[in-house]
């Protein structure tokens, strides 16, 4: 039995309006990034380490927001409940119920990516590298909202608590529930972008290039897991 365990209460609203609707810390965190990453890209050109003005940069964005919002609902459904979209597809526009993957928002940002550098001097690789240098904010934001929500794990003396859950030694809950680990499935995809990245380094790598070609899918790794 681990020395402490975390009893997780936190309230996934900052405003609720009803049972499931109202002002989540969840897109405060996706606003919060979204404003904070427009700021850092105006910053560098104002310190004249990027050719992306203050129209460029509403333009691109415009152009990420779409794409990390669409991709991380078009993944999460089409890898996770394709049977839900087929029968729903308006479930996509309901995203106060929830559903975003990040490896969905990965290829959303690239299409954005390809669609803002198509008519542009700057090539996609040149504006990549701009946009890569402000996801950790976004990172930050989204993890800390993922820990409000519960869907965070930690590990305490060498035992894996899941927040809200006793530790997972303990195979009873305080409630008397059977505690059931997660499937190893959901990590598929997560260890697929995590692979892309790495073989993109390497190849870098090997062409003696910098490592900058490597930089997008690495900021979209999520935290190293393994299946509980």
């Amino acid at each position: 039995m681990p020395l402490a365990y975390w009893t997780h209460d936190l309230s996934p609203f900052l405003v609720r309006f009803g049972e499931n609707f109202g002002i989540r810390w969840y897109g405060l965190a996706y606003l919060a990034g979204f404003v904070g990453a427009g700021w850092l890209l105006k910053r560098y050109h104002q310190q004249g380490r990027s050719t992306l003005d203050t129209t460029a940069v509403l333009d691109l964005m415009t152009a990420l927001v779409a794409g990390v919002i669409i991709g991380g609902r078009l993944g999460y459904f089409l890898l996770y409940q394709p049977d839900v979209f087929l029968h729903d597809p308006l479930i996509l526009i309901r995203v106060w119920e929830g559903g975003m993957a990040s490896h969905g928002g990965f290829v959303g940002v690239t299409v954005a990516l390809w669609w803002f550098t198509r008519r542009r001097p700057e090539s996609m690789r040149q504006v990549g590298d701009l946009v890569v240098t402000t996801v950790p904010l976004g990172l930050f934001f989204g993890r800390v909202a993922n820990f409000i929500n519960g869907e965070q794990q930690q590990t305490l003396q060498g035992g894996l608590v899941e927040l809200g859950r006793m530790p997972r030694h303990d195979r009873r809950r305080t409630d008397g529930e059977e505690h059931r680990p997660r499937d190893p499935r959901g990590f598929a995809p997560e260890l697929a972008v995590n692979e892309v990245g790495h073989a993109a380094e390497k190849q870098a790598e090997r062409n003696g290039r910098d490592h900058k070609v490597a930089h997008l899918p690495h900021a979209f790794r999520s935290p190293s897991r393994e299946p509980p």
